[in-house]
């Protein structure tokens, strides 16, 4: 089974077949039933928008455009855009706002070239994002960091919500993803008091069991 391949899905069923001799290929029509599915499902769920973050990418004026405001805070959460370019997102458009002054928060096992770069890098135990992403939004919630004229007027459920990630504080995030506390309340408080904040998607949260739930 593999997921979007844009232009290198056709290679893949012939590799298999020279190499393993497997009868077995699935491509389900749409490959991004695996991946990019998931991901533009949870946002419409959660946000009511297919979203990704403003680099000025869809301004023809780009930095000069006055509507324009670079986000304060970036969070790269399990993906390498500046190799990678994943779904047209050029990682290139996250250097140009880092010159421009943007703190990044990079999230991934790896030591990257962007995780060398960043204000913070948390060195994340493999298949354990939900956890901190529970983690930072139970730090969030209780420091009263986030929009509360939003939630009162716009979600449903805060309560449950808040509720529920209780269960992750960072002293518990940590034991299971081997991140010290210390970095994910730095990384929650970076995040929520940065106005505007992005996330530059991956697969991080969107290949789990608990990943729409979660993001």
């Amino acid at each position: 089974m593999i997921g979007t391949g844009r232009n290198t899905c056709f290679q893949v069923p012939y590799l298999v077949y020279a190499g393993f001799g497997s009868p077995n290929f699935a491509l389900g029509f749409l490959s991004g039933d695996a991946c990019y599915l998931p991901r533009a499902a949870q946002q419409i769920v959660m946000q009511g928008i297919f979203s990704v973050m403003d680099a000025s990418q869809m301004f023809e004026k780009r930095y000069d455009d006055e509507e324009w405001v670079r986000p304060e805070c970036i969070i790269v959460w399990g993906n390498n855009p500046v190799a990678s370019n994943a779904d047209s997102y050029f990682g290139h458009w996250i250097t140009d706002c880092m010159k421009l002054g943007s703190k990044l928060i990079v999230i991934d096992p790896s030591l990257t070239w962007l995780a060398s770069k960043a204000d913070l890098w948390l060195q994340i135990r493999p298949g354990t994002d939900c956890a901190l992403a529970m983690s930072m939004m139970d730090v969030i919630i209780k420091e009263g960091l986030y929009d509360k004229d939003f939630v009162e007027k716009w979600t449903y459920g805060f309560e449950d919500l808040a509720e529920r990630v209780a269960q992750y504080p960072p002293e518990v995030a940590a034991e299971i993803t081997w991140i010290p506390k210390e970095q994910i309340i730095a990384a929650a408080r970076m995040y929520a008091t940065s106005k505007p904040a992005s996330i530059q998607w991956g697969l991080a949260l969107d290949m789990q069991i608990t990943g729409i739930a979660s993001a």
